[in-house]
């Protein structure tokens, strides 16, 4: 027989964007729907569209998911730059929603890492880790770039940590803002995960 997975149906009225939530493990934790990186998926196409149409039109839209590089908040060492971040999230903002910050340390795709800022890369001071067809990340285990990314951490987190608009923050390893390193590979060996351990 097969295996079934039981539901269990939650019956009473929908739960708003900032309420909590008893049906879930974290009832104070952000939840709904959110608009997925309307600034950087495909190109930014649809901003306008979401802009016009959706940002508090929509009664289950919460907020956005933003998709912060790395290279765009700390263009030079020690220098931060949260203009972009202040940018998309002020539609959203304006319509009384939550925005949450995916902060990206590496490319997902293309042929050049457009994440990770050149001054990391600087003089040889971390290496990169180069995978079949994806691009060169950072060696995530050299000392310098632990340094650099924890830095970085810690302003982001000393500048939007407090703020009330903010529903989470999160910091990736990796490409996909996720901690995995061997992103996107599926078969055996894995040659960049393996490059890593």
């Amino acid at each position: 027989a097969a295996n079934k997975t039981a539901v269990t149906k939650v019956s009473g009225p929908a739960v708003g964007c900032t309420e909590r939530d008893p049906h879930v493990a974290v009832p104070g934790a952000p939840h709904g729907m959110y608009v997925w990186n309307p600034y950087k998926v495909q190109g930014g196409k649809f901003e306008k569209q979401f802009e016009s149409s959706v940002i508090g039109k929509d009664p289950t839209l919460c907020g956005v998911s933003l998709v912060v590089l790395w290279s765009e908040a700390e263009p030079s060492k020690g220098s931060f730059d949260w203009s972009s971040i202040a940018t998309q999230a002020a539609p959203y903002l304006r319509a009384h929603l939550r925005y949450n910050l995916l902060f990206a340390d590496a490319s997902e795709v293309g042929h050049a890492d457009t994440a990770t800022p050149a001054w990391v890369f600087s003089q040889d001071r971390v290496k990169k880790v180069v995978c079949p067809k994806q691009v060169p990340y950072p060696n995530w285990l050299d000392p310098k770039f632990e340094a650099d990314w924890a830095a970085f951490i810690t302003a982001a987190v000393k500048k939007f940590g407090s703020d009330p608009n903010v529903g989470y923050m999160r910091f990736g390893i990796g490409a996909g803002v996720e901690a995995y390193p061997g992103h996107m590979e599926s078969s055996d060996p894995k040659p960049c995960y393996n490059a890593f351990v």
